[in-house]
C-alpha cells in the first residue's frame, strides 16, 4: 500500500467519500484509494492530454479577456503537507490589487460545443443539483467537487477568489467564485477521517 497525498483535484471525491462514511457509514471506495495512490496512469487519457495540450491557449485568451496578470502556480501545500493543489495560475487583478485562483476546465467530450449546447446537454433531463459542474446560469455548481476543488485551492493560497474558465474549441467561459467561508470550517474534517 503505498502514501496517500491528496490534491485539490480530488478534493471533491475525498468530501464526497467522507460524508458518505459519517452520515451512512459507508467505506471509501477502493477505487477512490487507489486514485489518492497514485495506482492509476491517466497522463495519457485523451481528455487529460486535450487540456495539458490547450492550457496555455486558454491562459492567453483569459489574460487577453480580463487583462489579468496570472503566474505559474505550481504546487501549494496546506500546513500539513499531505494536502496540496496546483490551480492553472496565481492571478493578479490590477482593479482591486488583489490576486486570486485560476481553474480551468476542458471538456473533452464538448470540445467543439459551446458553453450554452454543453449545458444543455448536460442538464437535459437530469438534476442541475449533482449532474453538471456549470448551473444553467453559468455559475459553478456547489454540489460538485469542481466547487471543492475551488475552495480548497482558495484556502491553500489565503486568497479570497477565483476565476473558474471553462475552454472549448468554440467559446470561453469565466466564473468568478468567491470563497466561501463556511467552506473551511464545514469540511476540515475530511482530512481527519481515517481512509
Amino acid at each position: 500500500m503505498g502514501p496517500i497525498s491528496l490534491t485539490g483535484s480530488n478534493f471533491g471525491n475525498v468530501i464526497q467519500a467522507c460524508q458518505r462514511k459519517l452520515q451512512k457509514g459507508n467505506p471509501i471506495p477502493p477505487s477512490l484509494l487507489k486514485k489518492l495512490r497514485g495506482e492509476y496512469q491517466l497522463g495519457t487519457k485523451d481528455s487529460i492530454m486535450w487540456g495539458q495540450v490547450h492550457e496555455e491557449v486558454a491562459i492567453e485568451k483569459y489574460i487577453e479577456v480580463t487583462g489579468n496578470i496570472v503566474e505559474p502556480a505550481g504546487l501549494i501545500l496546506f500546513p500539513c503537507a499531505y494536502l496540496g493543489c496546483s490551480p492553472d495560475g496565481i492571478i493578479y487583478e490590477e482593479a482591486s490589487k488583489t490576486k486570486g485562483i485560476l481553474e480551468i476546465k476542458f471538456p473533452w467530450g464538448h470540445r467543439n460545443s459551446s458553453i450554452e449546447e454543453m449545458i444543455n446537454a448536460e442538464l437535459k433531463g437530469k438534476s442541475e443539483r449533482k449532474s453538471f459542474y456549470l448551473t444553467a446560469g453559468k455559475e459553478l455548481n456547489r454540489h460538485h467537487k469542481y466547487w471543492h476543488q475551488v475552495q480548497g485551492e482558495m484556502a491553500a493560497a489565503c486568497v479570497s477568489w477565483a476565476h473558474f474558465v471553462v475552454w472549448t474549441n468554440v467559446d470561453f467561459n469565466i466564473v468568478r467564485v468567491d470563497k466561501d467561508p463556511l467552506w473551511e470550517n464545514t469540511f476540515p474534517p475530511f482530512y481527519q477521517i481515517s481512509i
